[in-house]
């Protein structure tokens, strides 16, 4: 048998045939005699290649599957915290604008005994110094 019959008898491409024996870095010459015909072994090799094939790829499906739930569920989790995120600017930028109205509604309180501060000054001038001792 040759490599293009097996290809056609297994529903692929040469091609594929022979990327599969790359990747595995078999030799095709190794699977072939001297007249350059497959040997029995060498045709069972390849047939185990093509054979192994589906069993490989359907073997990341659950994997795919896990990461695809995954990757919905983290879209979900982003959108949420991204609502959240957008209604606490709102409820600080309400709270600040209420704090600021607040702020102008309330009088400021006077300054602490401002009789004090005079009382000071005129013992100031009336000693012609500091109201303290100090000149």
């Amino acid at each position: 048998m040759t490599i293009r019959e097996i290809a056609e008898a297994n529903g692929v491409s040469v091609q594929n045939i022979y990327k599969k024996l790359k990747s595995r870095k078999i030799n095709v010459a190794t699977l072939k005699d001297s007249t350059g015909q497959l040997t029995e072994a060498g045709e069972q090799k390849i047939l185990e290649l093509l054979k192994a094939a589906p069993a490989d790829s359907t073997g990341f499906k659950p994997e795919v599957e896990k990461l695809k739930t995954e990757v919905e569920r983290l879209k979900t989790q982003v959108e949420m915290l991204t609502s959240e995120r957008d209604y606490l600017r709102t409820a600080l930028e309400h709270e600040q604008a209420l704090n600021g109205l607040a702020l102008q509604r309330i009088a400021l309180p006077a300054p602490e005994d401002s009789t004090g501060f005079k009382t000071r000054l005129k013992r100031w001038f009336k000693k012609g110094g500091a109201a303290d001792g100090h000149e």
